[in-house]
């Protein structure tokens, strides 16, 4: 329903605001030597899912772009010269509706895409809008039908096989009172609109501070303990238990050996810690909470594994709040871990230990895997020579006394002996944090090699690697390797896990 008129509306706010802007700069001249700037972004509408737009039709890019330049044209008479006015682009627009609405052929579309070559999209150099066009129609389909086409309001969706607790009806009326400009209250004010949230999933609505004379109208409200007696003297229709704090006293630190492997070998050390965090909720454990202001869970890993590395060996420690058995802990909380992410075994360690795993980390065990080296009898000369450098490569990397290369590193900010701002290339000797290397395959090609890791010292397994890339005359292919880690030592070369 927006009309030209609209959009004046919001340069006229940007009027307001710098005119507020001057204000506050002559009030504080000191402070502000230049006028203040203003930069406005501009989002054009995509209707989303279980909302009450979602049955509403975006706008054609060519209006889209139309009403970007009413904008542009607006500011320009306006006379304001310290506004910057930013614009989403109709076409990243029109795409983001497209998904957005879609049925489960946007997973052919987007797979399409792709195999055209659509990577990187959200990158303005990199989106190509007509290679998603083309695609589209060589399935039959238009982007702007499907993204700016009206739907029957109250009509089914295909993202309704998702229940999220609110009434198809309920979306209806939101829709009916936005065409009438008529607003929703918040139900923070203790108002309940029966969306079904609440009433479907079952979900406890509750008031710090309810008003007496909602509340005794109002079942859906439930109250907190403190307000168990209202002003009136009437007791509160529910009452609910103020939830227990979780513990922070550890009954037993258990230590567990896990595996990372396969599609999860794509998930961050951030995401691989909610992971445990979850399943441990899942399974019922009680977990041992830190203090102060943000509690967490303790839960701890001895060393990060990088994306697109697997591992057969990560070790972690989680403190529960009760007493369990290692054997049942670990079965508990596979039953919640995807198959990817198993505990293999699991110990308690005595609470008082106060060495982390981290402080005792010092090595670790790779395995690389050569994955472009063909298997069989058909192998080429090539790549008989690619495994015959790399393997030469290696032995002489384990016999030098050095292994010196440049690394090019920033200065600190605060360093007054380099005061050009200019990177500093130092010499660096790797060989010291390269324990062994050696071939236990042939076909495919496969190293192990035991690497320094931890706060003392650390050496990338990619770095080690790149030592022994080959140049581009015997190698006209590029070496890609399958990495997986096996190990985590302490400084004695014992493995992490013993206690």
């Amino acid at each position: 329903t927006e009309r030209d008129e609209d959009l004046k509306g919001i340069i006229d706010i940007l009027k307001e605001a710098s005119t507020h802007c001057r204000a506050i700069r002559r009030a504080n001249l000191a402070k502000y030597k230049k006028e203040l700037e203003l930069t406005c972004t501009i989002s054009n509408f995509v209707p989303k899912p279980f909302t009450p737009f979602q049955w509403f039709g975006a706008i054609n890019p060519e209006e889209m772009d139309r009403k970007h330049k009413v904008l542009r044209d607006y500011l320009k008479e306006s006379g304001l010269k310290r506004v910057t006015l930013n614009v989403t682009d109709s076409q990243i627009s029109l795409l983001e509706t497209v998904i957005s609405r879609g049925d489960r052929s946007m997973g052919q579309l987007i797979m399409a895409a792709f195999r055209s070559g659509a990577t990187f999209d959200a990158w303005d150099d990199r989106f190509k809008p007509q290679l998603w066009h083309d695609v589209a129609s060589k399935m039959g389909l238009s982007l702007v039908d499907m993204a700016c086409t009206d739907r029957e309001v109250g009509s089914p969706q295909p993202w309704e096989v998702v229940h999220i607790g609110l009434h198809t009806w309920w979306l209806v009326r939101e829709w009916e009172k936005a065409m009438e400009t008529l607003e929703t209250a918040p139900c923070s004010e203790n108002t309940c609109h029966a969306c079904g949230v609440c009433t479907e999933l079952e979900v406890t609505h509750k008031l710090a501070a309810p008003k007496p004379e909602v509340l005794k109208r109002n079942p859906f409200v439930k109250e907190l303990d403190q307000n168990t007696n209202n002003p009136d003297g009437h007791p509160s229709l529910f009452f609910e238990k103020k939830q227990d704090e979780p513990p922070t006293e550890a009954y037993v630190r258990m230590r567990f050996r896990f595996t990372k492997v396969g599609e999860l070998r794509f998930i961050s050390h951030l995401d691989l810690q909610t992971l445990f965090t979850r399943a441990a909720r899942r399974a019922g454990l009680l977990l041992a909470y830190s203090q102060g202001f943000n509690p967490q869970p303790k839960i701890n890993m001895a060393a990060p594994l990088a994306l697109f590395h697997e591992s057969v060996s990560e070790i972690g420690e989680m403190e529960l709040g009760e007493t369990l058995a290692p054997d049942i802990f670990r079965d508990r909380l596979n039953a919640k871990l995807p198959a990817e992410v198993q505990i293999v075994e699991a110990s308690a360690v005595p609470i008082g230990k106060k060495e982390s795993l981290a402080s005792r980390l010092s090595f670790a065990t790779y395995e690389a895997i050569l994955s472009d080296a063909p298997v069989g009898d058909d192998e080429g000369a090539n790549s008989a020579l690619v495994r015959e450098e790399i393997t030469r490569r290696a032995a002489e990397i384990m016999a030098a006394p050095s292994l010196l290369i440049k690394e090019v590193q920033s200065p600190n900010a605060h360093d007054t002996k380099h005061g050009d701002g200019l990177d500093k290339p130092i010499e660096k000797d790797l060989r010291p944090l390269i324990k062994e290397i050696k071939v236990t395959k042939q076909t495919p090609l496969t190293l192990a090699f035991k690497l320094a890791h931890g706060s003392r010292a650390h050496l990338k397994p990619a770095d080690l690697l790149s030592q022994l890339r080959l140049p581009e005359a015997s190698s006209p292919t590029p070496v890609r390797w399958k990495l997986k880690r096996i190990a985590l030592h302490a400084e004695d070369e014992s493995d992490l896990y013993t206690i």
